[in-house]
């Protein structure tokens, strides 16, 4: 929004922000911050199922499975896998410190960082480097 006018209850949209136009409602849905920008993919058990079922073979699923753990356990010690997961988990401010080989200094953090990653082996959350998660609009009136 580009109204900054605090007593105005307007609001003034962009052009570029108006994706499509409809005469059923005038009501205003807004994504937070969680959800508009690009976000990596995870493999987790439903599109593994998925997947399998398409027959994507087993064993290419339990090879990215077992490159999950290895980087799980290494992370505290490599600085590539700790630059990889600090992204993953939205730590852009360890980066500093990753870059300038200073990986003893948060050391603690990249643990905080391991442990959420472990946790998330329970639920087969594998994070995949080469995906985007994609938002989009349901159009049921095929206005656009």
């Amino acid at each position: 929004m580009i109204n900054n006018n605090d007593n105005d209850e307007n609001i003034q949209v962009r052009p570029s922000m108006k994706k499509f136009t409809s005469t059923i409602s005038t009501c205003l849905y807004i994504c937070d911050d969680g959800y508009s920008g690009p976000k990596l993919g995870f493999l987790n058990k439903q599109f593994i199922m998925l997947l399998s079922g398409l027959k994507i073979s087993d064993e290419i699923l339990l090879k990215k499975q077992n490159e999950h753990f290895k980087e799980i356990i290494t992370m505290c010690d490599d600085m590539n896998v700790a630059m990889k997961y600090s992204l993953y988990y939205d730590r852009i401010d360890l980066f500093y410190h990753l870059l300038s080989n200073n990986i003893q200094i948060i050391q603690s953090e990249l643990e905080s960082i391991q442990k959420k990653a472990l946790e998330t082996v329970e639920k087969l959350k594998i994070p995949i480097t080469k995906s985007r998660l994609a938002f989009g609009v349901c159009d049921p009136c095929k206005t656009n």
